[in-house]
């Protein structure tokens, strides 16, 4: 091996020394461990469209910074009805998220779960039926000019 392509041990040491410096503020920051899994999200509502479904929620009862069941985020998921289920993380204010891309004339299954280092909360589940298209072949066509004779 060619002396230029060895990094020396004081080298690692110095990089690894970095590297532990760059992450403790966040591994800190975040506060002691949660002592219990969190409480499930309160009031979650789904409202749908033809390809979309909003969906919004609140925060958990005692899920604040001090209580040893605080919430560090939520794991949304979403499928249509006896199929394969999606899961989007989200981060802990987050309270609405948007469902894109979605199938017509279908019936999803959502659920929402509240995570912190302890695990995951109950789930809550709701169902949404998304609309139907509107294509344009499905509107009336109304006549501009009409001529009646009698």
């Amino acid at each position: 091996m060619a002396p230029e392509a060895r990094a020396s041990p004081r080298l690692l040491l110095r990089a690894a020394l970095l590297l532990l410096a760059a992450l403790l503020p966040v591994a800190t920051s975040a506060g002691p461990p949660e002592k219990e899994v969190p409480n499930k999200p309160l009031r979650m509502r789904v409202r749908a469209s033809d390809d979309r479904l909003s969906v919004a929620w609140k925060a958990p009862r005692l899920s604040g910074a001090k209580s040893p069941r605080r919430s560090r985020g939520f794991l949304l998921g979403y499928g249509e009805s006896g199929r394969k289920m999606n899961y989007v993380p989200l981060t802990r204010d987050e309270r609405s998220h948007e469902i894109k891309k979605l199938a017509s004339e279908s019936v999803y299954v959502v659920s929402l779960q509240s995570t912190n280092s302890q695990g995951q909360s109950q789930p809550v589940y709701r169902a949404a039926l998304t609309k139907r298209k509107h294509a344009e072949e499905d509107e009336l066509d109304v006549p501009e000019d009409i001529s009646v004779r009698v």
